[in-house]
């Protein structure tokens, strides 16, 4: 086996060990997390995915089929565990979910003992087949959709209850809606919500530890490095602290804001501040234009990350710490370190391979 053929065995492997990760109901949030970012970073394993993918569904029509009329036997009814329907995850970065018929569809999965996926692995990895499915959905068995958007790119996107929401540069968000709430987990990034008022079902967004409550609104979420900001562009949001415990779950609320208003949490002590915006430029980030008032240096560059295909790396403290306020149209990230080195005492050394180093003077 040469060292191709051993990176695509690998590969394969791989690519079984997430599909019955997720099939056997065993995926958690992070578990998740971590199958996005293998299945996003190269083109190859999301096809290694999507072969396995389909090649399962062969054998599950082969499961699912009725022998009755052959055999004389009693038809057999396929269903998961809990007897619910699973949906999946919609995770190609240029579809949208309206458009999206796929996305929509709901399956019953069968009830299967570990050694059948153990066997049916072994099958699939051996044998396999060629075999096209859409690329854009995976199965999930959480009923999560999981949206990505790319580096540099801002994406709309239609939820099922009409809401919209508006993902910022190389931002990620997990949608779960049910019959008593709606709930969007931001993973990273930042997103933009106009929620669609349902007084039944209230529209939960969450951000490592804090939550953000409402019936009906516009307001922005974002992940900064140290704290969560949320803005409030009309009608009201409830911010809650949330954090898992052992034994039980500890909510306490943090603060109620009206339009105009911005929250700054600290994600290490939980400590806030409230700011007054202007309501019309929360979310300015979805026209490329990012304004900041006495913020970190280390703030801003994790911003200019999320829009540049490389690498930027501040190692310095001193330069990290340094107060910034500015506003930057940031589809010209080379422009804006470039008005960075002539207001802060900044040294920017850009490698060959577009690997960028700042540090202090």
């Amino acid at each position: 086996m040469n060292s191709s053929e051993e990176l695509d065995y690998t590969r394969r492997k791989r690519a079984i060990h997430w599909f019955l990760t997720i099939e056997e109901n065993d995926a958690s949030d992070k578990d998740l997390e971590a199958f996005a970012d293998w299945y996003l970073a190269d083109s190859s394993n999301k096809d290694a995915y999507e072969n396995v993918r389909a090649q399962w569904e062969q054998m599950d029509a082969f499961t699912r089929k009725d022998f009755s009329s052959d055999l004389n036997k009693p038809k057999l009814v396929h269903q998961n565990q809990s007897g619910i329907l699973k949906s999946h995850i919609e995770i190609a970065p240029t579809i949208n979910l309206e458009e999206n018929d796929y996305v929509k569809q709901k399956r019953k999965r069968p009830q299967v003992k570990k050694w059948f996926f153990a066997i049916a692995a072994s099958i699939i990895l051996v044998v396999g087949l060629s075999v096209f499915w859409p690329s854009s959905s995976i199965f999930n068995p959480h009923n999560k959709l999981v949206f990505q958007s790319n580096v540099a790119e801002i994406r709309s996107i239609s939820l099922d209850d009409d809401s919209l929401m508006v993902l910022g540069a190389n931002s990620r968000a997990l949608v779960e809606f049910n019959n008593k709430e709606r709930v969007v987990v931001v993973t990273k990034g930042e997103a933009f919500f106009k929620v669609k008022t349902d007084v039944n079902r209230p529209f939960i967004v969450k951000a490592k530890k804090v939550d953000v409550k409402v019936t009906g609104t516009e307001f922005d979420v974002q992940i900064k490095p140290n704290k969560i900001l949320v803005a409030v562009a009309e009608g009201e949001v409830e911010v809650i602290r949330s954090e898992d415990d052992q034994l039980f779950q500890v909510q306490q609320n943090i603060s109620t804001l009206s339009p105009g208003k911005q929250l700054a949490v600290n994600l290490e002590n939980y400590s806030f501040k409230s700011f007054d915006v202007s309501p019309n430029k929360v979310g300015d980030w979805r026209d490329y234009r990012r304004s900041y008032t006495e913020e970190t240096l280390e703030t801003i560059i994790s911003d200019l990350s999320r829009y540049y295909d490389g690498k930027i790396y501040v190692a310095d403290p001193v330069a990290k710490a340094m107060i910034v306020s500015a506003s930057y149209d940031v589809r010209d990230v080379e422009h804006v370190l470039d008005s960075l080195t002539e207001s802060l005492p900044l040294i920017i050394t850009k490698s060959q391979s577009g690997y960028i180093h700042i540090q202090s003077k």
